[in-house]
């Protein structure tokens, strides 16, 4: 099953084109330096000029209850640590392979 599941996420990305699909390795530690919950960056558009229809809103999920930080400032920090896991995580080509080895080692029972 978790071989099928590895194969599935792999080929999502071709299947719908607004879907990417990137793996953060475990070389990679905690970029930006610390370990993060995880987290949904709201957009909600942009006008012509480029400007934000609403500003972003990120959304954390907790066990108490679910957490929506509005301020200019927390959002950015959720930004900066988008970009730090970006950068740190593998292109879509190399995510694919990595995750179709990783199914055929499933499989082999490794």
């Amino acid at each position: 099953m978790m071989a099928k599941q590895l194969r599935h996420l792999a080929d999502v990305p071709g299947q719908l084109p607004h879907v990417t699909v990137r793996v953060l390795p475990f070389a990679a530690g905690f970029p930006g330096g610390v370990s993060l919950p995880p987290f949904v960056i709201l957009g909600f558009g942009e006008t012509t000029p480029g400007e934000p229809v609403e500003p972003p809103v990120v959304y954390l999920e907790a066990v108490v209850g679910n957490l929506y930080l509005e301020k200019p400032e927390d959002t950015a920090k959720y930004h900066e640590a988008h970009a730090h896991l970006v950068r740190a995580a593998l292109d879509e080509a190399d995510s694919r392979q990595l995750l179709r080895q990783v199914a055929r080692e499933y499989e082999r029972g490794l």
